[in-house]
Formats: C-alpha cells, sequence, structure tokens
C-alpha cells in the first residue's frame, strides 16, 4: 500500500510539474516576445532619426547601419504606396514584392507603430516584425530579427526546468515515502491487532494518530473488538452454564428415576408381599414422579420464556388475592418450620398471566421458608406506582455469601449444598424468578448476609402489566 502511494504521488506531481512547465515556458515566451518587441521600438525611433532622408542612397545607409548593428537587425524602407524602397539585406529591392498589406505595415501607417510574427518568404525563417512610420517622411521603416532568437532562450531554460524537477522530484519522493509511512504504519497496526481480535492479551489501545479519520478507525476497532471479546466470553459463559444445566439436569432426573426403578423391582420381586408395604412403594413411585414432573415443567418453562415461544395467557390479576393464595399455600410449611408469614399488599390489578405472578411470588417466598430458622420470619411487601410494581420479600434466613450471590439465578445452583438435599424442590426456583421478569422487562436483585437474612427485589414496569 505503502509503494503504490508512493507511485502514485509521483505520477500526479510528474504530470502537475510538467502541465506548470508548459504554462511558464508558454508564459515566459510571450513575455520574451513582447520584451523583444517593445525593445524594437526604441531602435525604430534611432533609425528615423540618424537616416538621412535626402540621401539618393538609401539602401547604402541601412546596410551599414545594419553592419554597425552585428547585422542582428534587418531594415526595410516602405513607402506610402508599399514598395520596398530599401532593404538590408536583399540589395534589390526591386524585385520584392508590394508590403502595403503586410499587418505590421498596415498597423504602422494607421497607428504609427505595428508589430507581426511570421514566416519571411525572403529569408526563409520566422521572423519577427516591427514598423514605424516616420511622421516627417510618411514612410515605414521595419527592422526584423530571427524569431530563433526566443528560440534560444527557451532552450537555455531547459536545463533549469530539468534541474527544478529533479530536485522537487527528490524532495518529494522524500516527504511522500513520510507521508504514507503516517498513514500506512496506523492501518498495519490496525491490521495486525484485528488479526488477533479473538486474542484477550492483545491490547487493543491505539495511540493518538495525527488524523482524524484514523483515530475514529481505530476507536471503531476498539469498541468492536471490545464487543467480540465480550460476546466471545458470553458464549463461553452460556456454554459452561448449558454443560452444567445438562449435567445437573440429567443428575436431578436420574435420581428419582433411580428410585422409581428400585420400587418398581422390589414390587416386581414380590418381595413387598403384604398391601401396606405395596401401598408405601406406590406412593413413593407416585411422589417421585410428581418431583420428576415438576422438574420438567420447570425447565420446560425457563426453555420457552428464553426462546419467546411461551405465550402467556394474559387476565387482569388482584395482586393483593394472588399473594394470599400462594399465603395460603406455603402456610403448612411455614407451620412446620416455625416461620412466620407476613404480607403488606397493595389492592391494585395488573395485566399479566397468574402462572408468571404466582411463580415470582411462590419461589421467593417458599425459598425464604425454607432456608429460614426455627422462628424466623419472612415478609413479603408489594407496591405499585406509575412506573413499576415492586416486590419486596425479607427474610431472617440462613443469608447467601457473597461469592454465591452472583450465581443464585443459574439454573440448579444451589448454595448450601448439604442442606439443599434435604429441601424439597427443583434449584430451579430464583432461575424461574429471574426468566419470568426478564420476561416483562424487569429485575431482580439480592442484599444478603450469611447468617443474617436475605431481601429479594423485583421490579416490572408498569407499561408492561397494562392491557393494550
Amino acid at each position: 500500500m505503502k509503494r503504490a502511494i508512493v507511485k502514485r504521488f509521483i505520477v500526479v506531481l510528474i504530470v502537475a510539474m510538467a502541465i506548470s512547465s508548459i504554462v511558464i515556458s508558454m508564459s515566459y515566451y510571450r513575455l520574451a516576445s513582447h520584451r523583444v518587441m517593445e525593445d524594437m521600438k526604441p531602435v525604430l525611433l534611432l533609425l528615423d532619426a540618424t537616416i538621412d532622408w535626402e540621401s539618393s542612397d538609401l539602401e547604402k545607409q541601412i546596410v551599414e547601419i545594419s553592419s554597425q548593428m552585428n547585422n542582428d537587425y534587418r531594415i526595410t524602407i516602405i513607402d506610402n504606396d508599399g514598395s520596398v524602397l530599401a532593404d538590408s539585406e536583399t540589395g534589390n529591392p526591386e524585385t520584392m514584392e508590394n508590403h502595403k498589406n503586410r499587418k505590421e505595415v498596415k498597423e504602422a501607417f494607421q497607428n504609427g507603430f505595428g508589430t507581426k510574427v511570421r514566416n519571411s518568404s525572403t529569408i526563409k525563417g520566422s521572423m519577427m516584425y516591427a514598423a514605424y512610420c516616420s511622421p516627417t517622411q510618411h514612410k515605414v521603416i521595419r527592422i526584423s530579427i530571427h524569431h530563433d532568437v526566443i528560440t534560444d532562450l527557451m532552450k537555455m531554460m531547459v536545463p533549469s526546468i530539468a534541474i527544478s524537477l529533479l530536485l522537487a522530484l527528490s524532495v518529494a519522493g522524500v516527504l511522500t515515502n513520510k507521508f504514507a509511512a503516517s498513514v500506512t504504519k496506523p492501518i498495519l497496526e490496525i491490521s495486525h491487532k484485528l488479526e488477533g481480535i479473538y486474542d484477550e492479551k492483545i491490547d487493543f489501545n491505539f495511540p493518538h494518530y495525527q488524523y482524524d479519520e484514523l483515530n475514529i478507525i481505530a476507536r471503531t476497532t476498539t469498541d468492536m473488538s471490545k464487543s467480540v471479546q465480550d460476546y466471545i466470553r458470553k458464549l463461553e459463559k452460556e456454554k459452561t452454564i448449558r454443560q452444567e444445566f445438562f449435567s445437573n439436569a440429567s443428575h436431578e432426573l436420574k435420581t428419582p428415576l433411580t428410585a422409581i426403578r428400585g420400587y418398581a423391582e422390589l414390587l416386581q420381586s414380590g418381595m413387598a408381599s403384604d398391601t401396606q408395604m405395596q401401598k408405601e412403594f406406590l406412593g413413593r413411585i407416585h411422589s417421585e414422579v410428581e418431583e420428576m414432573t415438576s422438574l420438567i415443567n420447570d425447565i420446560l418453562m425457563i426453555s420457552r420464556l428464553e426462546t419467546k415461544e411461551l405465550m402467556p395467557t394474559k387476565e387482569m390479576l388482584c395482586v393483593k388475592s394472588v399473594a394470599e393464595e400462594v399465603k395460603k399455600t406455603l402456610k403448612p410449611l411455614a407451620d412446620e418450620n416455625n416461620v412466620s408469614l407476613e404480607i403488606h399488599c397493595c389492592d391494585e390489578f395488573v395485566y399479566m398471566d397468574r402462572s408468571h405472578l404466582q411463580g415470582i411470588l411462590s419461589n421467593l417466598m417458599g425459598n425464604a421458608v425454607k432456608y429460614n430458622r426455627p422462628g424466623g420470619f419472612v415478609q413479603t411487601d408489594i407496591t405499585m406506582d406509575s412506573t413499576s410494581l415492586s416486590i419486596r420479600v425479607e427474610d431472617s434466613g440462613i443469608g447467601i455469601a457473597k461469592e454465591d450471590q452472583k450465581r443464585i439465578f443459574e439454573r440448579f445452583y444451589r448454595v448450601d449444598k448439604g442442606r439443599s438435599k434435604r429441601v424439597a424442590g427443583t434449584g430451579l426456583g430464583l432461575s424461574i424468578v429471574k426468566h419470568v421478569t426478564e420476561f416483562y422487562g424487569g429485575c431482580v436483585s439480592v442484599e444478603s448476609q450469611s447468617g443474617v437474612g436475605s431481601t429479594f427485589l423485583v421490579q416490572l414496569p408498569a407499561a408492561s402489566l397494562v392491557q393494550k
């Protein structure tokens, strides 16, 4: 790229300098021609004063004057009728054609002075003519000089022009090389780093370049690299979560299936001979099936919420009524664990799927009861204003460690592994809360301290809870 820039710049420079040289040469040519013509005027005036017009031999006079001028000028005397009276070079003016219609002669008779550049039929060459009409004699004195004088001057300029071109090209080559480097070096830096865009070790911070356009490219590249690396990290995280999910799901499903299989084999073998034992085994099989069904339903709900495939059955719900239903369902579990349940709720109506609102409340309140301590409390405050519906669930339970708070909304993640085995549930409750909340465009957060208790806060935008 650098070589291409330099080559094209040099080509452009050569073309520009060639055009410039032509224009300058033409201008100099015209200026030199005009200058020579102007210098011929005083010569004509001097000749008019020098020539002895009363002499009978004008020819001899002008030949002698021309020789004194080193024969640089050809001198011609023309009568008012256009006939040539004398000429310093032909020596036989009678043979020369009439000059009355020559441009410089006509201008001289009309205006006193005339000029012209043309080929001479007598001298056989390009000549510059200047004519002057003597006011006392009414005759025209014309002098001419070979046009080659101008050409010679132009030839003298050629070496200067050539040297100027070479110097200009040399300087331009150095400057162009520096300019090209100032453009290509940043581009190479950016492109080299782009090749390693998937490598987190590469630093995508670029220096400030002298061209704003390159700084824009550098900033865009930096932003793009961060987005790509964030996306890669997100993919890797999702991959890890997915692997953990399949591992946990298969483990959670394997446990009840193993139990069902064991009880079924016992029944099949006839070891459970009495009716009471058979009923007990069948009851346990039914319990395991219910647990597995609940687990599968929770997995399906999360999957549908993630893929937006779930078409919610929305209806106008009284928030307080749904909250009281959940409290009534959890009351036996709360009494069993000696935990008090309190609800402070508004009487507002929301437009949402009943299972979604129940899922948020039952999972948050249910966990608060399950992971509480005897004599503890669970307090639920539900308020609504013009901007959002807020659900706040506070408990006096075992709390959640700082390192666990970032992962509690992941599927199957359990804080207290030992206690979780003794507590009924699928391990998907908080994940369901998170996905339902995000489905309505809301957010969920937690504040907790180990051994003190936890407070969960769900906020759902009011705009997503009205019928449209």
